[in-house]
Parts: structure tokens; sequence; C-alpha cells
């Protein structure tokens, strides 16, 4: 596996992790 295609893998599910993390504590406000 390229590591590049890896790397951007992970950003993702990174990212996805912090939206749905962001968007819980914002309906809570």
């Amino acid at each position: 596996m390229d590591k590049i295609a890896t790397l951007v893998v992970f950003l993702q599910v990174l990212y996805d992790l912090y939206e749905n993390l962001y968007g819980s504590l914002w309906q809570r406000l």
C-alpha cells in the first residue's frame, strides 16, 4: 500500500471522528 494513500485515509478517519465529536458537543450547547 502506498504511504501517501495510507496517510490520506488516516486523515479522513481522524477528521470524521473530530467532526462527529464536535457535532455532538455543538448540539449540547
